[in-house]
């Protein structure tokens, strides 16, 4: 009997390998050749070691378990985190799985998984540079605390910039200490003696740099300071653990002649806003700021002569993923055209919250 006892237990321990090397193919992709490439281009900022997902997709071992979760994320298109319908302006940096990289991910996860050769994987491409030495590096005053009992938290922090004369930030880059438990950061502009207005810039993990266009650049007036609103959300990975974190954000300073980018802010409750613009301007990116999940959330410009130009329209925005929407190319729109903000959802309370849409423009 004790002899039948260990040999089941042999079984049972080797029971994984012998299945999975068992576990019938019905795929032509394998992961190192097909599915590899996709995650480190679209989801291995976050999906990676110590990052703020609770697993890693840049290695086999680690990945293949989770397949059928992958799968209902990909299909579901709440992974990667990119809300903009294509059909609907283009912007830079976009996040969104082609219909040809999701074809993949789902005939591999639901094919069998194979592994393929490690050797199969194409070379990876250059890192880039970014944008070189920053001109000003900032930390948060003091480290925050997450504590063990908390599993989310929102933090704000007032920066000093210590400027004695007026510059523009033609970049700004966010640096989490702890980047596993930061979610997003947004940053505002505090003038001297005065409050902060819109945010300026959105961060997500995962992200790089945000850098404004050529000639283009945020104010920051002489004794200007800059405050940043961070998002700290734990994974199971990290419940129970206190987790203490001291960020900092990287400034790049414009040279030469700059247009200033000005924060125009859409407020929209009750399912609407509207925005008159009183000058011509040249719009740049759009962040919406969601209170509450939306089923979608649309703006569009209506034009002095009564014509409509849609542009944005996210699907199924929540409010942990505050993202800037760089366009593809600036939007000029004239003095006496009309942002319009519309909203859907099947909850009247989620209408009701203060969902509002940041629009950065310069001045033609």
């Amino acid at each position: 009997m004790k002899l039948l006892v260990v040999a089941g237990a042999l079984f049972l321990a080797a029971a994984p390998s012998f299945l999975e090397a068992h576990k019938p193919t019905k795929t032509r992709f394998t992961y190192h050749r097909d599915v590899l490439p996709i995650f480190e281009r679209r989801c291995g900022s976050c999906h990676r070691e110590g990052g703020v997902a609770p697993m890693s997709l840049l290695g086999y071992k680690e990945t293949f378990p989770w397949a059928v979760s992958i799968k209902n994320q990909v299909l579901s298109l709440s992974m990667p985190p990119w809300f903009a319908d294509e059909r609907y302006g283009s912007f830079r940096h976009s996040s969104s799985l082609t219909a040809s990289e999701v074809d993949t991910i789902v005939d591999w996860c639901l094919g069998g998984t194979p592994e393929g050769e490690p050797g199969d994987a194409p070379p990876r491409g250059p890192i880039e540079s970014g944008e070189g030495e920053p001109n000003m590096v900032l930390e948060l005053p003091e480290g925050f605390l997450l504590a063990a009992s908390r599993g989310e938290a929102i933090h704000e922090a007032r920066l000093d910039t210590g400027l004695g004369r007026e510059r523009f930030l033609r970049a700004v880059a966010f640096h989490p200490e702890r980047p596993n438990v930061v979610r997003s950061v947004l940053l505002f502009v505090v003038p001297k003696d005065a409050e902060p207005g819109a945010p300026v810039a959105s961060w997500i993990a995962g992200e790089g740099a945000v850098v404004w266009a050529q000639g283009r650049g945020v104010r920051l007036p002489a004794g200007a300071s800059l405050q940043v609103r961070i998002h700290y959300k734990k994974t199971w990975l990290d419940e129970g653990r206190e987790i203490r974190d001291r960020s900092s954000v990287a400034l790049y300073f414009s040279k030469g002649k700059t247009k200033s980018i000005e924060s125009l802010v859409v407020e929209a409750r009750d399912g609407e806003g509207v925005y008159p613009l009183s000058r011509d301007v040249e719009m740049l990116s759009l962040l919406p700021r969601v209170e509450a999940p939306l089923d979608t959330l649309l703006a569009e410009a209506i034009l002095p002569d009564g014509t409509t130009r849609p542009l944005i329209r996210l699907r199924g925005p929540v409010p942990e993923w505050p993202r800037t929407y760089r366009l593809e190319e600036p939007i000029r729109l004239p003095k006496g055209s009309r942002l319009r903000v519309t909203l859907a959802s099947p909850d009247e309370g989620s209408l009701r919250a203060a969902h509002t849409l940041v629009v950065n423009v310069a001045r033609n």
